[in-house]
């Protein structure tokens, strides 16, 4: 799609999908009270709006049509379980509950249908929370039940990826921590993914914004009046829950006033590194105690407000909506580059 010749989607290409179909159905029913409009109009102005004005509303209608439709089938893939999957995605997020996920995971494995998306769910447990061989291998054996044998090879796959953990490797895991990781974690206890969306208040739980309400109920018409506001979060592009950890680095490198500032957001990654001009390279911390020590010249604040980010191995729409936002809000520029454009079910069905 290209925005220069469908300003339709020049709108609401970075829309959280709710906002955007609701918007659509608005439009839609506007092009149906415009075309109404000429069973009251006389003959002359009849000729008129047909010459010059129908043309133009035709041309919208089957623009404003093809989205339409693309709504729908969305709505059909995503069926009943799409807020039960919403639900889901947070409390692996968050990492809570985790004998019901498993539970939930199981059932969506016999009620969805879809290859990729119990494995992709599955996949973000093992990254946020961790997932051991035993609860692996009985999701294996019900996957290759359900699809088919031929489909056991897709784990190890997986594995290789560091999406799931090797199924072959013996498990060290004694019985007393078996039972303690069906338990759910006290809140002082963290796995490193938490940690470090923590550190860089990556979670909308750590980072004191508002996160922008999202009507979730996708499948009902919302007159143009009713349509949300602008959203002031980053998080909304995973359904006010995650702040994509590329539009958070371009928020702190936007916003940082000085490179002490910036240390103090960023310092605690350690595998964070930033290349000087002088082909030094120092991780956040380094770099701030270098401009005390008079080495390196504080670059903060940026005087040219253009980033550009280039992603290895690809990017997703909700990353790259994410630092429009991020540009938006900072007055800035953003020039989001990668290799391929992907989701989570790409992911996936790379291992196919």
């Amino acid at each position: 799609m290209n925005t220069m010749s469908d300003e339709i989607y020049g709108e609401n290409r970075y829309k959280h999908f709710a906002q955007a179909s609701s918007q659509i159905r608005a439009q839609a029913k506007t092009i149906g009270l415009e075309v109404q409009k000429l069973g009251d109009m006389k003959l002359d102005e009849m000729h008129d709006y047909v010459a010059r004005k129908l043309p133009k509303v035709t041309e919208l209608k089957a623009k404003v049509m093809r989205h339409l439709n693309a709504s729908e089938q969305i709505i059909d893939m995503l069926g009943g379980n799409f807020r039960r999957v919403q639900s889901l995605e947070e409390d692996i997020l968050n990492n809570v509950a985790r004998k019901r996920i498993h539970t939930e995971i199981d059932e969506l494995l016999t009620t969805d249908g879809q290859k990729y998306n119990t494995l992709r769910l599955l996949c973000l447990l093992h990254l946020c929370a961790g997932i051991t061989v035993d609860e692996l291998s009985q999701f294996a054996r019900n996957y290759c039940n359900y699809f088919g044998q031929q489909h056991l090879v897709i784990f190890q796959q997986l594995a290789i990826a560091g999406l799931l953990p090797m199924m072959w490797e013996e498990d060290r895991v004694n019985t007393s921590a078996k039972i303690l990781s069906n338990l759910p974690l006290p809140k002082f206890q963290q796995t490193e993914f938490q940690a470090n969306a923590n550190r860089l208040r990556l979670m909308v739980s750590t980072t004191g914004a508002e996160p922008t309400p999202v009507n979730s109920n996708v499948s009902n018409d919302t007159d143009v009046r009713n349509v949300l506001s602008s959203p002031s979060c980053a998080s909304y592009v995973f359904n006010n829950l995650y702040i994509p950890v590329v539009a958070q680095l371009c928020s702190c490198l936007l916003k940082a006033q000085s490179a002490e500032e910036f240390s103090s957001k960023v310092g605690m990654v350690d595998k964070l590194i930033m290349h000087s001009p002088d082909g030094a390279a120092h991780n956040a911390k380094s770099f701030a105690n270098s401009i005390k020590l008079n080495d390196s010249k504080d670059i903060f604040p940026l005087r040219k407000r253009n980033l550009f980010i280039f992603v290895l191995g690809g990017v997703t729409y909700a990353e790259i909506a994410a630092c429009n936002l991020i540009a938006r809000l900072t007055g800035s520029q953003i020039v989001v580059g990668s290799d391929a454009i992907i989701s989570g079910s790409d992911l996936i069905e790379a291992a196919f």
